[in-house]
C-alpha cells in the first residue's frame, strides 16, 4: 500500500470513528450525514488510487472541513492531508500520461 492509501484509509477509519460517536450521542465534529458522505467521497478516493484513476470531482473535501469544523479538529487534519495526498497523486497521474503520445513514446 501506498503512502497516500495509507493517508486515505486513515482518514476513513477516523471518519468511521466520528460517526459512530455520534450514533452514541457524543460526536464532536460534523453531522451525521455530512460523515456518511465524507465517507463515501474517501473510500470512493480510495478506489481510485487502487485503479490507477483520478477524478477532479471529489475536490472539495477541504472546503467543508474549513467552512464548518472547528480548526486543529484531528478529524480536519487527517481529511484535508488525504484529499491533499490524493490531489498530489492525480496531479503526478496526470503528468506521466500527458508526457506521453498516443503510441506511448514522449
Amino acid at each position: 500500500m501506498t503512502k497516500t492509501e495509507q493517508t486515505v484509509e486513515k482518514a476513513i477509519f477516523a471518519v468511521r470513528d466520528e460517526r459512530a460517536k455520534h450514533r452514541s450521542g457524543s460526536g464532536t465534529v460534523g453531522t451525521p450525514s455530512q460523515l456518511e458522505w465524507m465517507e463515501m467521497q474517501l473510500v470512493s478516493m480510495l478506489d481510485d488510487l487502487h485503479q490507477g484513476r483520478f477524478s477532479k470531482e471529489r475536490i472539495g473535501l477541504g472546503h467543508i472541513v474549513a467552512d464548518s469544523w472547528p480548526l486543529g479538529h484531528e478529524l480536519s487534519e487527517l481529511v484535508c492531508a488525504a484529499e491533499h495526498a490524493y490531489e498530489r497523486a492525480a496531479t503526478r497521474a496526470s503528468a506521466c500520461s500527458s508526457s506521453f503520445d498516443a503510441s506511448g513514446r514522449n
